[in-house]
């Protein structure tokens, strides 16, 4: 659980950061998208970057909803990456296995709580 909720928040961050760098530095992207353009997906992943990094937060600290709040975040993730791969393909690639790598820690080994 440590290695899935340091990792969503790192693809958060990365998308936070993606978002930033879509809305004030144009230039560093490509704006090649296959729906939208580039300040509309700016906004996207800046607002999912956030949400993940709750998610990430959330699933540290043993929320018990965390788990479903993390699998959806980065299903809804990996998902957008593939509207933004032609953008920067290498990069959307490197989320998008970052996506499944979480997606598995989280849904190996889940275990009900002992009951007493």
């Amino acid at each position: 659980m440590i290695f899935a909720g340091v990792m969503i928040g790192v693809t958060g961050a990365l998308n936070a950061i993606d978002g930033l760098l879509a809305l004030y530095r144009t230039r560093y992207f490509a704006d090649r998208f296959v729906i939208g353009n580039l300040r509309e997906w700016a906004f996207v992943f800046l607002g999912l970057g956030i949400l993940q990094i709750v998610a990430g937060l959330s699933i540290l600290s043993r929320q018990g909803w965390a788990r479903w709040f993390g699998l959806a975040m980065v299903s809804i993730n990996a998902f957008l990456q593939l509207y933004a791969i032609s953008s920067y393909p290498f990069y959307a690639v490197l989320i998008i296995a970052y996506d499944i790598a979480v997606f598995y820690a989280l849904s190996v080994k889940w275990q009900k709580k002992a009951t007493a």
